[in-house]
């Protein structure tokens, strides 16, 4: 502390140096510390998102190979997830957990002691050294197994390291920067100022026709002008003061604008570089998996096993359109409409969820008229809304006795709409005026993302439609509106 008081008590050039290179340090440590935490932050998310991708895509791929008891076809699958980076083993297993297939062929035929108590997704492991996840293989609905998942460290370790390492460059080159350029600062100013204290000496010695020379245009100078006048005239030094304090005060100001434009165009930058990422961690994956689907499916040598597969490729292309669903509601793009069979869409819908209603016990009516006229919409986005629909209402039935559904259809003079009636617990009154919110959901935490009716809802608005909740006795009622296809072409 000695040295360190010996220098703040030095020279004002000490002082300077000293000051700027502390400031210099402080801010950039932290500076430093922020960015690290950040991109750690940002890495171990991207970790998550690829293994969350990873996991679901070889769920998928194995539920053929898992029904057909197809160890080798298995093993494939999982020897395939090793391009990926940062894979520390991936593995099959079926419902008792016992292994199947595994990057470490020793484990095979191995007992999972961890498995979760119901078949639902779910991570195991969360940690900076490891993520672990699994999620059960479901195949016509019924759980065939287990797929899992570990992910190291790997890259986003490195990733870490080297962003600090480069951070702690730049601090330091900052510093050594800033410190030189203060030195070079300082000399300036402690020279000139030198000039004024002989000056001052001078005049208290009474040579008052002494006069300080030109030492520049700043505030140094400003300052030998100034006792140059103050000697002719004192009033003339206090105002010429004022002005100079005035303009610094000016720089300031527009020095700190400039300095919260350039933070908010960074923080613009760093937000849309997270939402490409985003983009693309979602369709290479989706498109990835599309194509083993498609590979797979001209290699199957059996009929039903081409038939598993072609149904496989057909949800995985339902996924891919959801997704670009997703991004249209972000982005508003433009819709396919034409004329639709509605009746046709909802047989569609229920061919997706029917197999999870049945095996819930839900009853499910239906009351379309045999006359109902087509519809104008996207096909895509009404049956992607009717699916929402009936997953809300199916969840929502869970633990209520009776478990019904209803679907009716009419049509008006210019519209035709189609509801949607569950007998469950209803929307609580506090509820309602949210429902439609995006990132809104009354489901436990991990059981819903809260976009299912924002979602539906802008596709609907976009066909011209519109998406309702009613009133009812009991239960929840969403209605569907959309426009009738004949007044459409009218």
């Amino acid at each position: 502390m000695k040295p360190l008081g010996q220098l703040l008590a030095g020279s004002l050039r000490q002082r300077l140096i000293l000051s700027v290179a502390l400031v210099h340090a402080l801010m950039m440590a932290l500076f430093v510390w922020d960015l690290v935490q950040r991109q750690e932050d940002l890495l171990l998310q991207r970790r998550d998102d690829q293994a969350e991708a990873l996991v679901l895509a070889l769920a998928s791929a194995a539920g053929a190979g898992m029904a057909t008891a197809d160890l080798a076809g298995m093993q494939e699958l999982v020897d395939a997830q090793r391009r990926f980076p940062d894979l520390a083993y991936a593995l099959l297993a079926d419902d008792d957990g016992r292994i199947l297939a595994h990057t470490e062929r020793g484990r095979i035929g191995q007992f999972l002691l961890d498995l979760p108590d119901e078949p639902q997704h779910r991570v195991i492991v969360r940690a900076s050294a490891l993520l672990d996840i699994g999620t059960p293989v479901h195949l016509a609905g019924r759980v065939l197994g287990w797929a899992r998942v570990g992910i190291g460290p790997g890259r986003t370790q490195s990733e870490r390291a080297a962003i600090a390492r480069s951070g702690l460059g730049y601090a330091l080159a900052a510093i050594v920067l800033g410190s030189v350029i203060a030195w070079v600062m300082a000399r300036g100013i402690t020279a000139r100022l030198e000039r004024i204290r002989t000056l001052a000496q001078d005049i208290r010695a009474g040579r008052r026709d002494e006069r300080a020379p030109d030492l520049g245009a700043d505030e140094i100078g400003d300052l030998g002008r100034g006792i140059n006048a103050m000697l002719d005239d004192l009033n003339a030094r206090e105002a010429e003061l004022a002005t100079a304090r005035d303009a610094l005060a000016l720089a300031l100001g527009d020095l700190k604008e400039t300095q919260q434009a350039l933070l908010h165009n960074e923080r613009l930058a760093t937000i849309g570089t997270m939402a490409a990422g985003i983009a693309h961690e979602l369709n290479n994956p989706l498109m990835g998996v599309l194509n083993y689907v498609a590979f797979a499916k001209s290699r199957a040598s059996e009929p039903k096993s081409a038939e598993v597969l072609a149904k496989a490729e057909r949800s995985l292309d339902h996924i891919r359109r959801v997704v670009q669903g997703l991004l249209g509601f972000a982005r508003s793009r433009p819709q396919a409409s034409g004329p639709v069979d509605l009746a046709s869409l909802v047989g569609q819908a229920l061919e997706l969820v029917g197999a999870e209603l049945t095996k819930r016990g839900v009853e499910v009516s239906l009351s379309l008229p045999a006359d109902l006229p087509p519809a104008w919409g996207d096909p895509d986005g009404l049956r992607q809304v009717l699916v929402n629909l009936l997953v809300n209402a199916r969840d929502a039935l869970d633990g209520c006795d009776p478990k019904r559904l209803g679907i009716s259809a009419q049509a008006g003079a210019e519209t035709v709409w189609l509801e949607v009636q569950d007998s469950g617990p209803g929307i609580p009154d506090e509820l309602r005026g949210r429902i439609f919110d995006a990132f809104f959901t009354t489901k436990p935490a991990g059981q819903g993302t809260g976009l299912g009716l924002s979602v539906s809802a802008s596709i609907l608005k976009g066909l011209g439609g519109n998406l309702t909740w009613e009133p009812c006795p009991r239960g929840a009622l969403f209605r569907v509106e959309v426009p009738l296809a004949s007044v459409h072409d009218a």
